[in-house]
């Protein structure tokens, strides 16, 4: 999502100075990915640039604390989300092969091609409950 922010003009404004803080840590997140290294270069660029530097000045290890924080908290949901797509996957997989299984008409192996399980997968879904 793309948006449009209005702030005043100047350095003075607080809002132009996040708005700037923001833009300067996602530079840094590109450059050097969601790390620590990132973080001490946006406050760095900042406190240089006199962008919020008053409270980095006093709050420099909170900062870094926080920004680590929600970095490693983002790793931890991209990881969540991938292995709950995997799981989905794997589930259509066996639900796949088991109407296959069903219908009678193919070999272990051909499920096993269709569906992209392994042979042993393809033979552990004959003995999951319910076939």
């Amino acid at each position: 999502m793309k948006v449009i922010v209005l702030y005043g003009e100047g350095n003075d404004n607080i809002l132009s100075q996040y708005v700037t803080f923001s833009q300067i840590i996602d530079e840094q997140r590109k450059k050097y990915g969601p790390t620590r290294k990132a973080v001490e270069a946006t406050i760095d660029i900042c406190m240089n640039k006199n962008v919020l530097k008053d409270y980095l000045t006093e709050r420099k290890v909170e900062v870094m604390d926080i920004m680590t924080a929600l970095f490693d908290q983002e790793e931890v949901t991209r990881r969540y989300v991938i292995q709950e797509r995997q799981e989905a996957v794997m589930e259509n997989r066996n639900a796949i092969a088991s109407e296959l299984l069903a219908l009678g008409v193919l070999s272990f192996e051909d499920i096993s091609k269709v569906t992209g399980l392994t042979l042993a997968e393809v033979k552990a879904v004959t003995c999951s409950p319910g076939l």
